[in-house]
């Protein structure tokens, strides 16, 4: 039996529905590349439809490709002013179209159309926090044996695999529980929340970074850890390629990780 994109798509939202999440009219969760209509021969998962990904799905035998983020480069996937006068905009096209890959965005209802935050779930999961109040983005608390913000910092680190993290406040500061922010300075607030550090995916730094500098000189015991966007939700895509197969038995179901986007020079 032949499925196409648009009915893999259908699927989903009629899953959505089933569970009491309709879905939203206003959402970045659209085609944004490729034939809807066209015949899946395999689904590929990824935090971002990078260049490299696209290629990765393709030789996997994949031709629908579903993202958490955007392909090309802004929230609404929106194109340049002057696309053709884009090189990276040009080349990247021509690589969907010469791949024949169909690309469909699932974040917005990814991260709310479940009981419980997927995307987050498999973040908590992969930090081994076992008692979490939620898995929602601003309210969510994780209890972890007392530590330092240092020593948090330092057992993010290991548990992903990572040497991109940063931490701004008291090296020596006891932490018993970490909230999760949101990208900016507002969801980053601790305040009155039972919380003694937060911890961040890719966030200003002359806002955020500057905040929690001003509270650590001005003695006020809170801090911040930032990581980057892709490790805090990158193990999504390994959760949402495993319930997609269950969902769409017809067809197989690969995840391909995003690759990390930066090096690191470190200086003795």
């Amino acid at each position: 039996m032949e499925l196409t994109a648009r009915e893999v798509v259908a699927r989903i939202q009629a899953d959505a529905a089933s569970r009491g999440y309709p879905w939203a009219t206003e959402t970045v969760d659209t085609f944004k590349a490729g034939d809807p209509d066209r015949a899946v021969t395999g689904i590929a998962t990824s935090w971002m439809a990078t260049s490299d990904v696209i290629v990765r799905a393709a030789e996997a035998g994949c031709n629908l490709l579903v993202t958490h983020e955007p392909t090309f480069w802004n929230h609404l996937d929106r194109p340049p002013t002057d696309p053709d006068a884009d090189e990276v905009h040009r080349a990247k096209l021509d690589l969907l179209d010469r791949t024949g890959m169909t690309v469909w965005r699932f974040h917005d209802h990814n991260h709310v159309a479940f009981d419980r935050d997927p995307v987050l779930a498999a973040l908590f999961d992969r930090l081994n926090v076992g008692e979490t109040t939620t898995g929602r983005f601003l309210d969510s608390v994780s209890r972890v044996p007392e530590t330092t913000l240092r020593g948090l910092a330092e057992s993010i680190a290991r548990s992903l695999g990572t040497d991109n993290v940063r931490w701004i406040g008291d090296a020596d500061l006891p932490v018993r529980a970490f909230g999760l922010g949101a990208h900016n300075l507002d969801t980053c607030r601790i305040d009155d929340a039972p919380v003694d550090a937060i911890l961040v995916g890719e966030v200003r730094e002359w806002d955020t970074f500057a905040y929690y500098r001003d509270a650590a000189a001005l003695g006020l015991g809170r801090g911040l850890i930032v990581i980057s966007h892709r490790d805090l939700e990158t193990w999504g895509a390994t959760a949402l390629a495993n319930w997609l197969a269950g969902l769409v038995p017809e067809v197989p179901v690969v995840d391909v990780p995003s690759p990390a986007a930066l090096g690191l020079i470190r200086v003795e």
